[in-house]
Parts: C-alpha cells; structure tokens; sequence
C-alpha cells in the first residue's frame, strides 16, 4: 500500500496531517477524503457523500460525460436502503474489525462485514449494479472500500 502513496504534488505535503496542517487545522482527526482549496489553503469538505455530490454535477461544463448522474432521484429510495447496508456494515465494517479491542468485537465486526457481503454478492449476481443497470453513488462506495479490501 506505501507504494502506491503519492506525495502532494501541488502543496508538496507528505502525508494527510500536512495537509490539515497547511489547512490550520490541528484537532487531530486526520480522514479521507478531502476536498482541499488550493487558493484559500483550507479544506472545503472531508464528508464523501457531499463530495460525490458536488462534483456529481458541480462540474458538468468541464465532464466529458455530463450526462452521467450518480445520484438519479427514479433509485433514490434504494440507494439510501443499501448505504444503510453498506455504510455501517462494510465501510466502517473494515473499521470495526481493524481497531477492534476485543476479539469479542473483532468477532462481531467480522460477522456483520461478512454477512453484509454475502448479502451484496447475492444482489450483484442478479445485476451489473446495486441498484440495477445504472452506476450509483452507492456502487461507487461500496466499490471504495472493496478495492482497498484486505481480509482481516
């Protein structure tokens, strides 16, 4: 994983915390992603769904695909279901199992993953997509953290 890190290329940061530090903030929750402004040397957001959001359309007259929204309102209901599946129990599921102080909740945070990826796997054997024929939000955060996935 080290080396596929990149340095900063335009603020010439190491690591994360140079950036929150350039950013003058110094409270210590250091977390992925963020949306930094170069000109004001603050960040913008470190919430991915507001992210995803503003650049879902935020940024159309400069796409090659404008057309593409992530967030269609027709599924909208179904992507909010699965996130409610996803979220706690597979991106923060990771979380979970790697600090967990216990094996009890290492254990725990091991199962609910698991079963939470049996469950998605039966949904994706049936379509291209969580939520049927279109790319998703939802598919693009459950994709973020299986991309990444270590079996713990």
């Amino acid at each position: 994983c080290d080396d596929a890190l990149v340095p900063d290329s335009v603020n010439g940061a190491k690591t994360l915390r140079e950036v929150y530090e350039l950013a003058k903030d110094e409270g210590g929750k250091y977390s992925t992603p963020v949306l930094f402004c170069n000109r004001e040397k603050t960040i913008v957001c470190n919430e991915s769904i507001d992210i995803l959001k503003m650049f879902n359309a935020g940024f159309n007259s400069l796409a090659k695909h404008p057309e593409v929204d992530l967030f269609p309102a027709d599924v909208q209901g179904a992507t909010e279901k699965l996130n409610e599946l996803i979220y706690p129990n597979v991106n923060n599921g990771v979380y979970r199992c790697g600090f967990a102080r216990t094996q009890e909740a290492y254990e725990a945070a091991l199962r609910s993953l698991f079963s939470a990826l049996d469950e998605l796997d039966k949904v994706l054997s049936e379509k291209a997509y969580l939520t049927g024929d279109s790319f998703t939000w939802v598919d693009l955060r459950l994709y973020h953290t299986l991309v990444r996935f270590d079996c713990v």
